[in-house]
C-alpha cells in the first residue's frame, strides 16, 4: 500500500512531467541516487502518462529526478556543500532545490545550444546539462531533497543571469555548436542500442506503438548514419514479441518499522548500537533463538497441520565479511543469561547427515533381548535443539551426494517434528522434536550448492531467507550492551509461552488475514517462486512467537502486522537472491553461457558447456524453459553447409544483464 509520503513524492514529480519536464524514477535499494531505468529514450521524448504510472507501480522509487538539457528546457547548477551554496546563493538568489548534504540545485533556462554536463568544473560545483540528470524529489540513504521554488517555465533562473566565473569554466563564451545528428551511436552499433533502448521499454510493459515511436526518435537524433525505418519498426517487433520482464532485482529495503514491535524490537534497539552487523540478522535471529528455546507447547492449527515456533533462517551476504557471527553472538549471550541449560547443551552444529540429526534428538531405544525389553540408549529428554552452521555451503554440498537424507530429515523436523530414517542401520526415531536451524552462506556459494532438487522438493522454502550486510565500522568494538532493563521481560515472556497451547487469531487479526492471503498463497515462478512457496505457513509461524513475547494466548493484528513485516523484507532477499535464476540448473548454466557468448552458442557449443555429460533431451527441457519464460530463442543461420541453429540471448535477457 502506497504511504501518503509516496504519493505526494509522485504527485509532485507528476506535477514537474505535466509542465514539461522529462522526468524519471531513480534511487531505489543499492542503485542509490542513479536512475532506475535507462534513460536514453528520455533525453529526446518526455515519457508518457502511462510510463509515469507503471513506473509508480513497479518500481516504487525513493526518488525522481529531472533529464536535463534541451528536453527539459533546463540547465542545472549543482554545488556540493553548505559552503559552495552560500556563495552561489549571494550572486544568484535562492536555490530551487536543498540537497540532503547542504548543497542546492538552481534551474537555468536553456540557452538552445548545447550545454555541457561538468563534473567539479569549480569546487564543488557542477554542471548538468544536456546529457544530463537531476534528481528533485524525494529521499536517498543521505537525505531528502527539499524544494523550496518549484521550477517552472517562469521561475527558471535567465542563462544570462548565471555567474561568469561558471560560464568561462563550461568554456560557454562562445555558443558551443548543435550536437551532430547520430552522434554517439556509430554504425556497426545500431541495432545493438536500439533492441536495448526498446527492450528496457518493453521491460516496463510499454505496447509496440510507444517502443515504435521512441526508437525512431532515438534513430534520428542519435545514429550515424540513422537506420531505415522499416529497420527500426522491426527492431520494435521483434522487441514487442517477449513478454515484459520483472525489473532486475535490488537488494531489500530495510526491515518495516513493524517489525519491531514490542520486545523483539526492544531487544535490537539494546543491541544494534554495539555491532556492525545487520539489524535484520539481529532481528532473526532473536526471533529463531525465542522460537526455539520457548519449546514445542504454544503452536498453532493451520487445517490438519501443526505449526510451532521453530524457525529456520539462512543469512546470505555478498561476501563472508557481514558480521553475521558477531550478531549471533550478542543474541546467545543474551538467551544465556536466561536458560544457560539450553544455550549450553541444545546448540550444536555439523549438519552431515539425517542419521545424525535424527539421533541428536532421538527417543528412548529399547531392545527385546530374551523376551524382556532392555533400554539400550536412554534418548534425549529434551528435544530442543538450534544448529548453527555457520558455513552453510557445506550441509548443501552434502545433500547432493546420492543416498544422503539430511534434506529429507530437516523437511521432516520443519513440518512434524517426528523424524525417522527408513534404513536397516538406523534404529533411531525421533518424536516431538523441535528443532531450528540458522545459516550462514554468501550469495555466490548459496547459487552454486543449491540444487534445483533441493529448491524444488520444499527444502528450501522451510527457510526464512535473509540479506545481511556490515551496517557501520566499529574499530574500537561496540563494548557491551545493556540487557539489563530486556532480561527479566525475556525471562517472563518464556515463562508465559512455555504454558501456552494453541493460539489462534482474534477476530480484527482474522479480518487481516482474509485480506493478505490471497497475495501470500499465491503462487509465483522461477526458483524465487519455489524458495518463497511457504508465505502462509512462515507468517503464522512468526505472528505466533510476536504474540508470545507480548504475552498474549492471542495473535492480534499488530502481531500479524510484524510477522508480515519480517515475510515481507525475507521475500524481497528471496527476490534479490534467487530472482533471475530459472531453478532448473541446466537452463540458468546455458543462460550463463549465453551471456558470456553475444555471437550465440550452437547446439554443440552448449554441449560442450557440460563437457557432454548431458543428455540431448535433458538439454531440450532446458532450452524449452529459457525459450518459454522469454530468457532466449533459437536462430537458424546460413553457413557453406548445412544450416546451424544458434540460441541467443532474448532482448530482456540482454537489458536485465546490463542495468543489474
Amino acid at each position: 500500500m502506497q504511504t501518503k509520503t509516496e504519493a505526494n513524492i509522485f504527485s509532485t514529480a507528476f506535477k514537474l512531467h505535466t509542465i514539461g519536464f522529462s522526468v524519471i524514477p531513480s534511487g531505489g535499494g543499492d542503485k542509490g541516487k542513479s536512475p532506475l531505468v535507462t534513460w536514453t529514450p528520455y533525453q529526446h521524448r518526455r515519457p508518457t502518462d502511462a510510463e509515469m504510472e507503471a513506473w509508480q507501480e513497479e518500481l516504487n522509487p525513493r526518488l525522481w529526478g529531472v533529464v536535463t538539457g534541451a528536453i527539459s528546457g533546463c540547465a542545472v547548477v549543482d554545488t556540493d556543500g553548505p559552503e559552495a551554496r552560500a556563495e552561489l546563493e549571494a550572486e544568484i538568489g535562492p536555490p530551487h532545490v536543498i540537497t540532503p548534504r547542504g548543497g542546492a540545485h538552481w534551474y537555468f533556462q536553456h540557452p538552445k545550444h548545447q550545454v555541457k554536463t561538468g563534473a567539479r568544473l569549480l569546487p564543488d560545483v557542477d554542471m548538468r546539462g544536456d546529457g544530463g540528470f537531476a534528481n528533485i524529489v524525494g529521499a536517498s540513504k543521505d537525505g531528502e531533497y527539499k524544494i523550496a521554488t518549484l521550477p517552472t517555465p517562469d521561475t527558471l533562473h535567465p542563462w544570462e543571469k548565471l555567474p561568469e566565473r561558471i560560464k568561462a569554466a563550461l568554456d560557454d563564451s562562445k555558443p558551443a555548436p548543435q550536437a551532430t545528428k547520430g552522434e554517439g551511436i556509430p554504425e556497426g552499433q545500431r541495432n545493438a542500442t536500439l533492441a536495448r533502448v526498446g527492450g528496457s521499454l518493453r521491460r516496463w510493459g510499454m505496447p509496440q506503438g510507444t517502443i515504435e515511436a521512441a526508437l525512431l526518435e532515438v534513430n534520428i537524433a542519435q545514429c550515424q548514419p540513422p537506420l531505415p525505418k522499416n529497420a527500426v519498426l522491426a527492431i520494435a517487433r521483434s522487441v514487442s514479441r517477449y513478454a515484459p520482464s520483472v525489473s532486475s532485482p535490488l537488494w531489500p529495503e530495510p526491515l518495516a518499522a513493524e517489525a519491531f514491535h514490542g520486545l523483539a524490537g526492544e531487544v535490537v534497539r539494546a543491541i544494534e548500537p554495539h555491532t556492525e552487523g545487520d539489524p535484520a540478522a539481529l532481528l532473526l535471529n532473536f526471533l529463531t533463538l525465542f522460537g526455539n528455546a520457548v519449546g514445542r507447547g504454544p503452536h498453532a492449527v493451520a487445517e490438519a497441520d501443526h505449526h510451532g515456533c521453530n524457525l529456520s533462517c539462512v543469512q546470505v551476504g555478498e561476501t563472508s565479511k557481514g558480521r553475521k557471527g558477531s550478531v549471533l553472538g550478542h543474541v546467545r549471550e543474551l538467551f544465556s543469561k536466561v536458560d544457560p541449560t539450553w544455550t549450553l547443551e541444545h546448540f550444536t552444529g555439523g549438519l552431515s547427515s539425517g542419521e545424525g540429526l535424527v539421533w541428536a534428538v532421538r527417543d528412548r531405544i529399547e531392545k527385546i533381548v530374551k523376551g524382556e525389553s532392555i533400554v539400550v540408549d536412554a534418548g534425549i529428554e529434551d528435544k530442543r535443539l538450534l544448529v548453527i552452521e555457520t558455513e552453510f555451503a557445506s550441509p548443501l554440498r552434502v545433500m547432493s551426494r546420492e543416498g544422503n537424507t539430511l534434506s529429507a530429515t530437516i523437511r521432516q523436523a520443519w513440518d512434524s517434528g517426528t523424524l525417522r530414517i527408513l534404513t536397516k542401520n538406523s534404529p533411531a526415531v525421533a518424536t516431538g522434536a523441535h528443532i531450528s536451524i540458522i545459516g550462514h552462506v554468501t550469495k555466490n556459494e548459496l547459487l552454486r550448492y543449491l540444487s534445483d532438487i533441493e529448491a524444488g522438493n520444499g527444502f528450501a522454502n522451510r527457510f526464512l531467507w535473509a540479506c545481511v550486510k556490515r551496517s557501520k565500522v566499529l574499530p574500537e568494538g561496540g563494548g557491551a550492551p545493556d540487557l539489563s532493563e530486556v532480561i527479566p521481560r525475556l525471562n517472563k515472556a518464556l515463562v508465559v509461552g512455555r504454558g501456552m497451547g494453541e493460539i489462534k487469531r482474534d477476530t480484527a487479526a482474522r479480518r487481516l488475514w482474509a485480506d493478505v492471503y490471497p497475495e501470500l498463497s499465491e503462487g509465483k515462478p522461477g526458483l524465487f517462486g519455489a524458495v518463497t512457496a511457504r508465505a502462509e505457513a512462515q507468517v503464522l509461524r512468526l505472528s505466533v512467537i510476536y504474540a508470545i513475547l507480548d504475552g498474549n494466548p492471542q495473535i492480534s493484528p499488530r502481531h500479524l502486522a510484524a510477522a508480515l513485516a519480517v515475510w515481507d523484507f525475507c521475500e524481497a532477499s528471496a527476490r534479490y537472491i534467487f530472482g533471475d535464476a530459472l531453478g532448473d540448473h541446466v537452463a540458468d548454466r546455458i543462460l550463463d553461457g549465453l551471456r558470456g557468448s553475444p555471437n550465440g552458442l550452437s547446439r554443440t557449443d552448449i554441449s560442450q558447456l557440460f563437457a557432454r555429460h548431458v543428455s540431448q533431451g535433458r538439454l531440450d527441457q532446458a532450452l524449452g524453459l529459457l525459450l518459454s519464460s522469454g530468457r532466449a530463442h533459437p536462430e537458424t543461420r546460413a553457413t557453406e553447409g548445412r544450416s546451424v541453429e544458434v540460441w541467443v540471448l532474448s532482448h530482456n535477457s540482454l537489458i536485465s544483464q546490463d542495468e543489474g
